[in-house]
């Protein structure tokens, strides 16, 4: 008798949300909107219903801030080389059968970009 699911084994997913661009500068940027709705969530307990446009988030700051660094970042904001290995060496680290991303992009174009990268980094893994 197989698992739930017909699977063989039981399956471990890890997920991590984040901005991934072509660099590190442009995914600094799309993840703006990301950090001000958490930083309104986490400081003042104002849950936004979608993520603000990105100059009203520059504005918030008043400055594009950097992303958070470290083994274990809460959000993964960078260019496609270091999203791309952060996500492989997590999967391997954890020893996950799968590595979810789920980009906090607030423009649909750039999120679909963001997505398209990866897939085509990592698609076959």
């Amino acid at each position: 008798a197989g698992h739930a699911g017909g699977c063989d084994a039981p399956q471990v997913l890890v997920a991590i949300m984040g901005a991934v661009a072509e660099t590190q500068e442009e995914a600094d940027l799309l993840a703006m909107p990301m950090r001000m709705a958490n930083d309104l969530r986490r400081n003042k307990g104002v849950f936004l219903p979608h993520l603000p446009d990105l100059a009203t988030a520059i504005a918030h700051f008043g400055e594009v801030i950097p992303p958070e660094s470290g083994p274990a970042p809460k959000y993964l904001v960078g260019g496609i080389d270091r999203v791309a290995a952060h996500l492989q060496a997590l999967g391997d680290r954890l020893q996950v059968d799968e590595v979810l991303f789920r980009p906090m992009v607030a423009a649909p174009a750039q999120k679909l970009a963001g997505v398209e990268l990866l897939c085509a980094r990592l698609g076959g893994q």
